[in-house]
């Protein structure tokens, strides 16, 4: 992190080296978690308590792991974040996408998106699929400054990540006004809202690898 303001950050680092000690943590793992502690501290103005929401995003990365989903989504929550869920291949990133993305960004403060894995779309998409791999699609997606996480799911639908993280918002495209959208009446029960967001006509993966075909 860049420095702004140190007051306070010996304290921060001596608290989180006690917390660590208290938990029974290993001194070497309390140090480390200290350390961090204190990074995040020098890269705020003034005095500043240091929250778990802190600690969880410290290192910038976009991709969550799925075991803390649960526990990262309620601390969000908890800090009065409205949090926005949407899911796809995104095999082959185009604007129809783009669309979408910005659209569900719109709905609330946090957007987080579930990428399906290799083998997922090879089930639901055939074994010519995907054009893209999953490290590919998670480099190019996490570049995006108006996806904020993203989380990989092996599973043909995304309920059980849905279910972890309880989205404010579940975001889907206007082709789906007539379907059943996973995780509809989960999300209704905690009175949570499903928003289809219009598409941007023609634009599609499936036509833009037709289009590269009969080059």
């Amino acid at each position: 992190n860049e420095v702004y303001d140190v007051t306070g950050a010996g304290d921060t680092v001596l608290s989180f080296l006690a917390l660590g000690y208290l938990a029974g943590i290993d001194i070497k793992d309390s140090c480390v978690l200290a350390n961090k502690a204190g990074s995040i501290k020098v890269g705020k103005f003034g005095t500043y308590a240091i929250n778990l929401l802190d600690m969880f995003t410290a290192n910038n990365n976009k991709i969550l792991n799925r075991d803390i989903l649960y526990n990262f989504c309620d601390l969000l929550k908890q800090s009065g974040k409205k949090v926005v869920f949407t899911n796809g291949c995104f095999d082959v990133v185009h604007s129809g996408h783009i669309h979408i993305l910005k659209e569900a960004k719109k709905q609330g403060d946090v957007l987080i998106l579930g990428l399906n894995s290799d083998s997922s779309i090879k089930r639901l998409k055939g074994e010519s699929r995907p054009i893209f791999k999953e490290e590919e699609r998670l480099e190019l997606l996490s570049s995006f400054e108006f996806i904020d996480y993203i989380v990989v799911f092996d599973e043909d639908t995304p309920l059980e990540v849905i279910k972890l993280i309880r989205p404010d918002v579940l975001v889907k495209g206007a082709d789906y006004k007539d379907k059943y959208v996973v995780g509809t009446n989960e999300i209704k029960e905690y009175g949570g809202e499903l928003v289809l967001v219009d598409l941007i006509e023609g634009r599609s993966t499936t036509n833009v690898i037709e289009k590269l075909k009969g080059e």
